[in-house]
C-alpha cells in the first residue's frame, strides 16, 4: 500500500536532514571557536546522519516488506545498529563539554 503514511517518514526525514544543515551552517558563520567542542555540532551532524539514514530504511521499507524473514531480519539488524550508532552520537553530544573562555585568551 503506497499511502500517505507510506511518503510521510521519508519526507519528515528529508525535511531533518535540510534543517540540519540550514543549521549547522548557521552555527558555522556564527562561531569563532572550533566546532568540534561544539555540543550543538555533535546534536546536528548526528541528527544529519540520522535522517539520511532513517529516510532511506523509511523509503525502502515496502520493498524490504516483501523479502524473506531471513533477509527482514539482517535489515532490521543493521537498522538497530545503525539506531546504536545514533544513540552513541548523541550521547557523545551530551558529553561534550563546552571550553570556558578567558580573558586571557587561553
Amino acid at each position: 500500500y503506497l499511502g500517505p503514511a507510506s511518503y510521510s517518514a521519508p519526507v519528515s526525514r528529508i525535511l531533518l536532514v535540510v534543517t540540519s544543515i540550514y543549521s549547522l551552517y548557521h552555527i558555522a558563520s556564527e562561531t569563532e571557536t572550533e566546532l568540534i567542542s561544539d555540543t550543538r555540532f555533535w546534536f546536528i551532524a548526528t541528527s544529519i546522519v540520522f535522517g539520511a539514514g532513517s529516510a532511506m530504511f523509511a523509503a525502502l521499507q515496502g520493498l524490504i516488506g516483501q523479502q524473506s524473514p531471513e533477509i527482514i531480519l539482517r535489515v532490521y539488524n543493521i537498522y538497530w545498529t545503525f539506531i546504536v550508532f545514533i544513540n552513541l552520537g548523541y550521547s557523545w553530544a551530551l558529553l561534550c563539554k563546552p571550553i570556558p573562555q578567558t580573558s586571557g585568551g587561553h
